[in-house]
């Protein structure tokens, strides 16, 4: 077969076509996927540092690891903040989102005015979001209500309440179409039924859309489980980088370790690649578990 007739039955075939389109994105999971994150796992074993101008990089085994836990204060606070916002997300967030949902789906009283009022917040850039909260907060909280001589923002005790709030009026409005979506494949005639056979709303909840969106709950809840270690509950939008130690949070403290950028920020680059692989080991594994448990032990609609 001679090279016309190949390159004719390519183009015949579409080859040229099919690989046009798929190249780029293997090209861009080979560099930006495999190869950053090999080069992260690498560099968690390493240290820089900078020497008459000049850097300097050399190995050393677990030291960076062993960084980690030489601050224990700080290292709880981190992980404490972290599954408190976790947990904002699952006790609260997740299950008010469901029941608002539902409440929509069914079309009760001012069904619409909730629904846009409630998907309202995830249109608003996140900062514009944090600007008028903080605003409210200063403004209505601090001067009319309570009048205290420090912000509730930057008070230690009332900080993180404030931060969760708004945790979970972002997260409220987020999950909510998504819900939304997965209650509306719920068969109509079934629930009709329900009702007919003289069952609560709440056993129709419970029994029927539950079972049917259980794939979507599922799914939202090994997302929140596996941001563990990325979730900054919107710290640097309110505080930049100074939020105070018993403010942070994993997600938060990995990133402002490297915010300001410059020689001293590459510095820091092991560290946080040590922190991200440590985060990623531990949580990794109890989230694939806790899929599996999820989906075997909860609610099926077969």
């Amino acid at each position: 077969m001679n090279k016309t007739s190949f390159l004719s039955k390519m183009k015949q075939k579409g080859t040229f076509f099919y690989w046009g389109i798929v190249i780029l994105p293997i090209l861009n999971y080979l560099v930006f996927f495999i190869g950053v994150n090999i080069n992260n796992v690498l560099m968690a074993f390493k240290e820089y540092s900078v020497v008459n101008y000049e850097k300097q990089i050399t190995w050393v085994g677990f030291a960076n690891f062993a960084k980690i836990f030489q601050d224990s204060e700080v290292l709880g606070y981190l992980v404490k903040n972290s599954l408190i916002y976790f947990a904002a997300t699952l006790f609260i967030v997740i299950p008010l989102t469901l029941l608002f949902a539902y409440y929509i789906v069914k079309k009760y009283t001012a069904h619409t005015f909730f629904k846009v009022t409630i998907f309202m917040p995830s249109i608003v850039c996140s900062m514009v979001l944090v600007i008028f909260y903080r605003t409210f907060v200063n403004e209505i909280l601090d001067k009319i209500i309570i009048q205290p001589e420090i912000s509730l923002i930057r008070k230690d005790e009332t900080a993180l309440p404030i931060m969760l709030m708004l945790h979970i009026i972002g997260g409220f409005s987020a999950n909510i179409l998504l819900f939304l979506n997965s209650m509306s494949q719920t068969s109509v005639s079934v629930m009709e039924a329900a009702c007919i056979d003289g069952a609560s709303e709440f056993r129709t909840f419970r029994s029927i859309v539950l079972p049917s969106i259980w794939g979507t709950i599922v799914e939202m809840i090994v997302i929140a489980m596996a941001g563990l270690a990325t979730n900054q509950a919107n710290l640097q939008a309110m505080y930049g980088n100074e939020a105070s130690n018993t403010m942070r949070t994993v997600g938060y403290h990995i990133f402002v370790s490297i915010f300001d950028g410059g020689a001293e920020s590459e510095i820091k680059y092991a560290y946080c690649s040590a922190f991200g692989l440590l985060a990623t080991v531990v949580i990794a594994p109890v989230t694939i578990f806790a899929r599996y448990l999820m989906n075997k032990l909860g609610p099926s609609d077969r």
